[in-house]
C-alpha cells in the first residue's frame, strides 16, 4: 500500500493502482484476485493506495467511487475503471502490459555474446550496470537474474 504519488509514475512499464476502502465490500471481494494477478504479470506493477490514508493522493487522481482502477504507463494515467468490473481489469492488464523479455540464454550462448548485446538484455530487464566494467562482469550479473 503506498501513500506518495512517486511509486505510481516512476515506472515505465505498466503499473495497475487499486483505490480501496477497508471498509468497502467490492473493494474486499476484488482484493485477492488482484493480489492473485500480481503473482502471475511480474512484468506489471501493481499497487494499492488506502484512500482513507492518502486522502491528499485519492483527491488528487479525482477518486469518487470505490474500487477505481488507474492503469499508469510511462507516469500517465491510459485508462482508468470504477468499480470492480474484473474481466475488464485484466483485459486491460493484458492489452497495456509488455510481456515480459524472453529468458536469458544459456551460460555457453551468454559467453559468446557481444558487450553491446549483453546490455540490451540487460536494460530490457531493467537490470543495473553500473559498476559492471568488464564482459564478465555482465555476464556474471546476469547469470545472477536467471
Amino acid at each position: 500500500v503506498v501513500s506518495t504519488q512517486s511509486p505510481l509514475t516512476s515506472s515505465a512499464k505498466l503499473t495497475v493502482v487499486d483505490f480501496f476502502a477497508t471498509w468497502c465490500g467490492p473493494c474486499n471481494t476484488i482484493a485477492p484476485h488482484f493480489a492473485n494477478l500480481a503473482t502471475q504479470k511480474p512484468h506489471v506493477n501493481f499497487v494499492k493506495v488506502d484512500v482513507d490514508k492518502s486522502r491528499e493522493l485519492a483527491q488528487q487522481y479525482q477518486i469518487r467511487a470505490m474500487p477505481t482502477f488507474l492503469f499508469f504507463k510511462g507516469g500517465k494515467v491510459v485508462e482508468t475503471i470504477e468499480g470492480g468490473d474484473w474481466a475488464r481489469i485484466q483485459s486491460l492488464v493484458e492489452e497495456h502490459g509488455v510481456a515480459p523479455p524472453a529468458a536469458i540464454p544459456a551460460d555457453d550462448v551468454l559467453e559468446t555474446m557481444s558487450i553491446k548485446d549483453l546490455m540490451k538484455i540487460m536494460k530490457e530487464r531493467h537490470i543495473p550496470t553500473a559498476g559492471l566494467l568488464e564482459r564478465s562482469d555482465l555476464v556474471g550479473e546476469l547469470k545472477r537474474y536467471r
